[in-house]
């Protein structure tokens, strides 16, 4: 599980070092922005966290229902495997469920507050 992980890690520095990498070569900069300007106000960096925070979940949910995918073709016919990666894949769409509600959620509550939607530019 340790090597998984570390591939896990790995794969992803690579991807976000390429852009980067790319644009050196070509001769051109890269400017790195924050997500946050400078002076940004509480409603702009709460919107830009729970943007963020769903966008993790999300890529968690999806890495688990890849996971359970997984664990299925190798379970070699094994009842007792295919039931855990049945379980897995379940309680990842479930979790998807959950962030897609929970978004739904947070875009009506922002816009009965009279905010613009999360996502959404703010002026």
């Amino acid at each position: 599980m340790k090597k998984f992980f570390l591939y896990l890690f790995s794969l992803a520095y690579i991807i976000a070092a390429a852009p980067a990498a790319w644009a050196k070569d070509q001769g051109a900069s890269v400017a790195i922005t924050p997500p946050i300007k400078s002076g940004a106000n509480l409603q702009t960096i709460v919107a830009t966290a729970l943007n963020a925070t769903l966008g993790l979940i999300g890529i968690i949910a999806l890495v688990a229902f890849i996971w359970g995918g997984f664990t299925w073709m190798i379970s070699n016919g094994d009842a007792s495997k295919i039931a855990k990666a049945k379980k897995i894949m379940i309680w990842a769409i479930a979790g998807l469920v959950v962030i897609f509600a929970s978004y739904g959620i947070l875009v009506i509550i922002f816009k009965a507050l009279g905010y613009p939607a999360t996502g959404t530019a703010v002026k």
